[in-house]
C-alpha cells in the first residue's frame, strides 16, 4: 500500500513538474531537452535521491537509412519498481507522464542513480542553465541528508 501512495504521489508530482516547464514559452512542447531538469525537480520534490535515474531511452528509427532502436541520452525517476518519466513525450506518442514497471520495458537503459546520475547531468550533458541544474542538485542532495536523518 505504501509503494501505491509512494507512486501517486510522484505521478502528481509530475504532472505539476510537466505543466510548470510547458508553460515556460522557451521549451518545446515535447519537452525534449528538459529530461534532466524535469526528473530532478520530481526526485527534489519527493526529496527522493536514487529516485533520480540516467542513461539512455532505446527508441525505434531509423539512422542513416538504417531501421533499428537506437540509444538516446535521458533521464527518469523511478519509485520502487516503477518508471516515472515526465519527459517522454520527446520519444513519440506516450502519455503526458509515462508510468511503467521497470520489469515491463526494454526501452529504459539506466547507467547511474542518485549521486552518479548528478555528477553525470552536471559534468556530462549540455545543460541550458547550469546554475539552476546545480540548485536542483544540491537542494536534492541536503533534502535526502535531512530526510535520512
Amino acid at each position: 500500500m505504501r509503494d501505491a501512495k509512494v507512486i501517486a504521489r510522484a505521478v502528481a508530482v509530475a504532472r505539476d513538474v510537466r505543466a510548470d516547464l510547458l508553460a515556460r514559452p522557451s521549451f518545446r512542447r515535447d519537452l525534449k531537452g528538459q529530461c534532466a531538469l524535469a526528473a530532478l525537480h520530481v526526485a527534489v520534490v519527493l526529496r527522493e535521491l536514487h529516485a533520480l535515474r540516467v542513461g539512455f531511452f532505446m527508441k525505434r528509427g531509423v539512422l542513416y537509412g538504417r531501421c533499428g532502436r537506437f540509444p538516446y541520452g535521458h533521464a527518469w525517476c523511478q519509485v520502487g519498481g516503477t518508471i516515472v518519466d515526465p519527459t517522454a513525450t520527446q520519444f513519440g506518442r506516450y502519455r503526458a507522464v509515462h508510468v511503467v514497471a521497470a520489469v515491463d520495458t526494454d526501452h529504459y537503459v539506466e547507467t547511474g542513480r542518485g549521486t552518479t546520475a548528478i555528477r553525470e547531468i552536471l559534468t556530462e550533458w549540455p545543460c541550458e542553465d547550469l546554475p539552476a541544474y546545480e540548485h536542483l542538485a544540491q537542494e536534492l542532495l541536503k533534502k535526502s541528508k535531512t530526510r535520512a536523518a
